[in-house]
């Protein structure tokens, strides 16, 4: 928990104005499995999204799986929580310089409950 609250803190002192893009990846057992889609945000809130030049994976439309930073730092919170309580395993890294999560790993217990999420390309805007 201690890693979360420092990144968070990181972050949110080197990205103070809620500005910037970021290329995002998820590969999971779902439709969009390994594609990679470039957010922007402004003003903390996400305004547009589409498929990164860097990506990989089968384009069958943007994924629906848009967040901003602050909703992942929420995300791997919630995660943390269901670590605790035995429902899976959880993995974070987190950016030296930015402190966002770089890397997020969940193993559920469940059927499928599987998913890695990579940001990377962090911009300041």
């Amino acid at each position: 928990m201690e890693a979360l609250v420092n990144g968070k803190n990181l972050w949110l002192s080197e990205i103070a104005a809620g500005n910037y893009s970021f290329e995002l990846r998820k590969d999971c057992f779902c439709s969009f499995d390994g594609q990679t889609i470039r957010v922007s945000v402004r003003d903390g809130i996400m305004t547009h999204a589409e498929i990164a030049p860097s990506n990989t994976g089968e384009e069958k439309g943007v994924s629906k799986f848009r967040p901003t930073m602050r909703e992942l730092f929420e995300l791997v919170l919630e995660l943390s929580k269901r670590e605790f309580a035995s429902e899976g395993t959880l993995k974070v890294e987190y950016d030296q310089t930015l402190g966002y999560p770089a890397s997020v790993s969940w193993n559920g217990d469940g059927f499928d409950d599987f998913f890695l999420v990579t940001v990377s390309n962090v911009v300041a805007e």
